[in-house]
């Protein structure tokens, strides 16, 4: 999560942060603009120089960090005695949530803190990125594929998503088929809605005081837009009545009820 952020993927803006990484690390792992063309937040390259001046001491173990991945992980940062924030780190996809014990929502207005997150590879080696856009005061909790997040009282939430190509259309309450990643979302909001605003979709759900984001990665070498779920009783049901037990939905099953039952549906064929 973030206190404070221009945007949700530095290689569009500039960022301070990513100015200091680039003195110790080549182009293509720096999280910059290119800075021959517009780069979003411009002002803070003015900085740059006072930094080579001070040049960058950079612990070899950090270091190693920036160049390779080093493995799954959770992590637990308190940053007050009543804030902590939390994440969840994979090879393509990262979580982050901030717990504010139920005193801090997201607010457009200000815009720069973003207390729930979710980054992931898209195939072709694009970022896509959620964030929580608006809410009322809540807490936000990343763990193992899942964030979650709680408010004290009901109220309206926003997600906004943006991804290469991505539509409206395979957006819906409880699923969101995203390139490269499936969410499921269990929620106790009583209305959604969904649109999109200068090319990010902009999820709302209105009343709500929970959620449970699960997160789905397709496995290798399976197509991009296909992704493995736990069959629900629905979807037992469904699979039985088709005569097979698998994850994915069976043809003679209609995409509209494999859908209803939590399954990832494509127009190409698998071959598991």
């Amino acid at each position: 999560p973030f206190d404070r952020a221009y945007g949700m993927d530095m290689r569009r803006y500039v960022s301070l942060t990513g100015s200091w990484m680039g003195l110790v690390l080549p182009a293509d792992l720096t999280p910059f603009p290119d800075p021959a063309g517009p780069m979003e937040h411009a002002h803070d390259f003015a900085a740059v120089s006072t930094y080579v001046a001070l040049g960058a001491n950079v612990p070899d173990e950090v270091l190693a960090g920036f160049r390779a991945f080093k493995g799954e992980r959770v992590l637990r940062r308190p940053i007050t005695a009543s804030r902590t924030a939390t994440a969840w780190l994979a090879h393509s996809v990262m979580i982050g949530g901030e717990i504010t014990h139920h005193t801090v929502g997201a607010n457009p207005t200000s815009g720069q803190f973003h207390p729930a997150t979710i980054h992931w590879r898209v195939p072709g080696g694009e970022v896509g990125w959620v964030r929580l856009y608006a809410s009322p005061p809540c807490d936000a909790e990343a763990g193992k594929e899942t964030l979650t997040i709680t408010a004290a009282a009901a109220g309206d939430f926003v997600f906004r998503i943006s991804a290469p190509g991505l539509t409206v259309a395979p957006i819906s309450r409880e699923h969101w088929l995203l390139p490269g990643l499936t969410v499921s979302i269990e929620t106790d909001a009583g209305a959604f809605t969904v649109s999109s605003v200068e090319g990010i979709i902009e999820v709302r759900y209105t009343g709500a005081t929970r959620f449970v984001f699960r997160t789905i990665v397709p496995p290798p070498g399976l197509p991009a837009d296909v992704a493995r779920v736990e069959p629900t009783g629905q979807l037992t049901d469904l699979l039985e009545t088709a005569g097979e037990r698998c994850g994915f939905f069976p043809f003679g099953v209609s995409a509209e009820a494999a859908s209803r039952a939590g399954v990832l549906v494509t127009t190409q064929p698998v071959h598991p």
